[in-house]
């Protein structure tokens, strides 16, 4: 799957030319003038054609942005199933893994929050679950350990380089106050003592219906 920073700056001249765009500069100018064109460019076309008209279920077209940048093809998304199905298919791979089972330990890992916190959620309420699978709750977010043990670490000035990593924290950020209230779980940091408090013995937040 390449990314928008595997391209080399020969490719990315080229789209620039492709659109109309100037192809001077260095590599880290073409990325950054390539990635505000899409940006604008694909955020006018989700406004002027998809509105409240997108269906809520079953799998979209496949825009030019994703084959240029993830190489997902319109084949890809046309035999995809719908969350329903991709999640009973999940579930079943974790089964045929011995996977929850009692004495067997697992971990969902994601880079960054918004996978499980935002994406997840909001698929399962358009599914209809009721509630959120209580042990998609927690994860391991791998890029904020990554920032933590080894940008530190990086030679030069000390300044942290995550942001040259990652950019999807600064798309998420601009419709935050969006979905964020619009989601039923919040998640609060908590500190040690207060996680071993009285206040979090009981099991008065988990929607688990008793069989």
């Amino acid at each position: 799957m390449r990314r928008l920073h595997s391209l080399t700056a020969a490719e990315m001249r080229t789209f620039l030319k492709q659109v109309h765009q100037s192809g001077q500069g260095t590599k880290k100018q073409l990325r950054a003038r390539l990635r505000r064109y899409y940006r604008k460019e694909f955020s006018m076309y989700r406004m002027l054609h998809e509105g409240d008209s997108m269906p809520r279920f079953g799998n979209k077209t496949a825009r030019h942005f994703d084959f240029l940048v993830v190489r997902i093809s319109q084949s890809t998304v046309d035999s995809a199933p719908v969350f329903k199905d991709a999640y009973r298919l999940f579930r079943d791979w974790m089964a045929h893994h011995n996977l929850g089972d009692s004495g067997h330990r697992y971990a969902f890992v994601t880079d960054g929050p918004h996978d499980l916190w935002k994406f997840f959620q909001f698929q399962c309420i358009l599914s209809n679950f009721g509630t959120i699978p209580h042990d998609c709750r927690h994860f391991i977010n791998i890029k904020r350990i990554f920032e933590q043990r080894v940008m530190k670490l990086v030679k030069g000035n000390g300044e942290r380089r995550l942001e040259e990593l990652a950019k999807s924290d600064r798309a998420d950020a601009s419709d935050y106050h969006i979905w964020h209230r619009k989601l039923p779980l919040k998640l609060r940091q908590v500190t040690r003592d207060e996680f071993l408090s009285e206040e979090y013995l009981d099991c008065d937040s988990c929607d688990e219906v008793d069989e």
